[in-house]
């Protein structure tokens, strides 16, 4: 069965992953914006509300395509977006896509994102039939890496020079989980 992803909506303990929506500009601005938040994103960070607007087009476009899924991290309760993940590079035919994520910097170290990719990867692996989840980490993105591996990825290939930000190459790690992994670890 070829794996098909969208973006619906998922609930946790303390976080509503939905859908992006077009009146996300301005939160994604928040995010996306911001220098420390964008550390290791291989982009700079959004220099003003039109980047943002053109950047949220763009995924609407995707998803609309079923090219991307996005989710936004939402505070149950407050109702305010902390963060988003992405999936993309889908391949339907080999069951496999890539993973995103990036959280705004004030909401760090609370468990947030762990809590989000729980229940994102359980969907894509139960709900979209997905075999494998990739991500692409630059090397220096210590808690991101922590983060995956907790999560039961593993390093497959470290990627030198792969990204070039501010005039500097970058290195990035290259992760994997497949499904048995992911089962097997939830078993223990």
């Amino acid at each position: 069965m070829k794996a098909r992803i969208t973006a619906q909506t998922i609930s946790t303990q303390r976080l509503l992953l939905r859908p992006l929506l077009a009146e996300d500009t301005a939160a994604l601005f928040s995010i996306y914006g911001d220098e420390e938040t964008t550390r290791f994103w291989p982009g700079l960070p959004l220099a003003d509300r039109a980047e943002a607007e053109a950047m949220v087009r763009n995924d609407l476009r995707l998803q609309a395509a079923e090219e991307a899924a996005y989710w936004c991290l939402v505070l149950a309760s407050s109702g305010r977006m902390i963060g988003r993940i992405s999936m993309f590079h889908m391949d339907r035919m080999q069951q496999r896509a890539e993973l995103g994520f990036a959280m705004h910097v004030k909401f760090r170290r609370k468990g947030y994102m762990r809590e989000a990719l729980q229940a994102l990867l359980e969907t894509c692996f139960t709900d979209f039939k997905l075999h494998r989840i990739e991500a692409d980490v630059d090397l220096e993105n210590r808690a991101s890496l922590a983060l995956l591996k907790g999560l039961g990825f593993r390093e497959e290939g470290r990627l030198q020079g792969r990204w070039q930000k501010a005039g500097q190459r970058r290195d990035s790690l290259f992760l994997g989980l497949l499904r048995p992994e992911w089962q097997r670890l939830k078993a223990l």
